[in-house]
Formats: C-alpha cells, sequence, structure tokens
C-alpha cells in the first residue's frame, strides 16, 4: 500500500506490532501505518474489541475503535477485509453521527461512505457471513461513484453527489455495530480504479480469498 500515492490510513492486524493491548487482550490502540498517525483507538474498557488471530473482532452492542479525521478531498476510496458472524444489519466503516451502513436488517443496502446522502434501498447483494473484500471508490468532481465486493462491481454511478469526508470509526457507524472482525483497512486519498484492482488482488492473495476474485 505505501507504494500508491496519497495512503491516508492503513491498519494491518497481521502486523502485531501496531496492536496495543491490556492483559485482557482488549485494544486500546490500532496503529496507522500509513506514516500519517492516524491511530484508531479506544480508552472506555466496555468498548473496547478484542485481537484475536490477525484479526479485530467486535461484538456487535458496544466495540469501535475511534480515529481522528483524515482530511480527505473529494477524492477518496476504501477498501477493508472484514469477517461477519452472522450478522444481517452492520457497518465497517463510519462515524458517531451518521449511518453509513453496509448492509440493513431488512435486506436492502444503504451505504453512503464519503457521501452526504445515501443510496436509498439499493439491493447490493451484501453478504452476511463469511470472509469479503469489499471497497468504496468516489470522485466527488467527475462525478464517478463506485462499490466492489470481492473485486466485483456491484454499484457504479455518475450521478451528481456531495462529497463527505467523515469516516472516524472502525466497527460501528451511529447506532449499527459490526457483529465480526477486521482484518484491515487501506483509505486512499484520491480516485483510481487501477490502483483498487491493485488493491484488491493484494488484499484478496494476502488473506486467502484470491478464489473470490473475477478471473
Amino acid at each position: 500500500p505505501v507504494a500508491l500515492s496519497s495512503l491516508a490510513l492503513w491498519l494491518d492486524a497481521s502486523d502485531t506490532s501496531t496492536i496495543t493491548k491490556d492483559g485482557s487482550n482488549k485494544i486500546s490502540q490500532w496503529s496507522d501505518k500509513s506514516g500519517n498517525n492516524k491511530h484508531a483507538t479506544q480508552s472506555t474498557a466496555a468498548n473496547k474489541p478484542t485481537f484475536g488471530t490477525n484479526e479485530i473482532q467486535f461484538d456487535g452492542s458496544n466495540d469501535t475503535l475511534v480515529f481522528s479525521s483524515l482530511g480527505l478531498s473529494s477524492d477518496a476510496m476504501a477498501v477493508f477485509v472484514f469477517t461477519l458472524s452472522n450478522d444481517n444489519d452492520y457497518s465497517v466503516l463510519g462515524s458517531s453521527s451518521v449511518s453509513h451502513l453496509n448492509r440493513h436488517s431488512n435486506g436492502s443496502s444503504y451505504p453512503h461512505h464519503f457521501r452526504t446522502g445515501r443510496i436509498e434501498n439499493l439491493s447490493l447483494n451484501m453478504p452476511t457471513t463469511g470472509t469479503h473484500v469489499l471497497a468504496y471508490l468516489a470522485d466527488g468532481s467527475s462525478p464517478a461513484y463506485k462499490i466492489r465486493l470481492n473485486g466485483n462491481e456491484s454499484y457504479s454511478s455518475t450521478s451528481s453527489f456531495t462529497f463527505s469526508d467523515n469516516l472516524t470509526h472502525v466497527g460501528r457507524a451511529r447506532y449499527n455495530h459490526l457483529n465480526g472482525a477486521v482484518k484491515e483497512v487501506i483509505i486512499l486519498n484520491n480516485y483510481s480504479l487501477d490502483s483498487m484492482k491493485e488493491l484488491e488482488g493484494y488484499l484478496a492473495h494476502k488473506w486467502g480469498l484470491a478464489g473470490s476474485l473475477p478471473s
């Protein structure tokens, strides 16, 4: 990831040197490897996630890690590897004030990462179990907006939207918490489909998900 320009955040659970935990294996800090020091932290004991084998485990009720604003422009991309524990109402990345839903319990999806308004009632067939690579790409000026699951395009639009840089939480967004685990998070302050495909390949091969990629 550091070979790509505009790296804003890189959280890697396979690098144990970036994990700060207490005696009960609860995480107080997941350090940012981008060099921007946007470390994801948690000081409240009841809200600390648990460190598993190469992953950060969230309980679906209270657990979350918080990082400071990334200062993104109108171009940004986020890609992450996560595992779901039979969860049909979750968010992996978001903020405390906005519900960046990846999937809603009614079967529809309302993702609006990097948007001020969500995409209403969009059926993206988001998963409820298993381990996956999920990506969001936004260019607010072109405009262009894409959502990709395991290297496959789930949604694409050139409709105008207002860009919003309000990602600050891992494992929750407002009312929705993740029941599962996060393995790696990469956010860039630019828009490049070619770079995203490289990142998807990197993550899929690293985490044993290459079979989920398109040929």
